[in-house]
């Protein structure tokens, strides 16, 4: 089962499937303040133990973007279930493999206020 959903934002889609026992979040175009809520809401939908978000089709993604994500995993793994992101390219990969290098070394985002914490 396939929902494309058009944020409020012209040049965002959000498009949801089933792949396993995951749901896929697709995201084609920007990752930002104007299309947060319809990823957010996307990502959290549901009850289902693992989530993909799939970030091929980004355009773009500015720190609203990443905290966005970071809510998500923060939401997903809260209930006990399995996030991650797949075919993140350009300069948003760079910046998910920072923010991953820096949880690693006891430094955590706190999505709560769009900082980072030291764990």
């Amino acid at each position: 089962m396939s929902h494309s959903n058009e944020s409020p934002c012209a040049t965002t889609v959000v498009d949801t499937r089933e792949q396993g026992s995951a749901r896929v979040v697709r995201i084609i175009g920007d990752i930002d303040l104007e299309s947060r809520d319809t990823v957010l809401a996307a990502c959290a939908l549901g009850d289902h133990r693992q989530l993909v978000v799939d970030l091929a089709n980004v355009t773009f993604m500015d720190c609203t973007g990443y905290g966005v994500l970071l809510a998500a995993r923060r939401i997903v793994e809260g209930g006990g279930g399995e996030f991650s992101w797949s075919n993140q390219t350009g300069e948003s990969a760079r910046f998910l493999e920072m923010i991953a290098e820096l949880e690693n070394h006891g430094v955590a985002a706190d999505t709560s206020d769009d900082s980072f914490r030291i764990a």
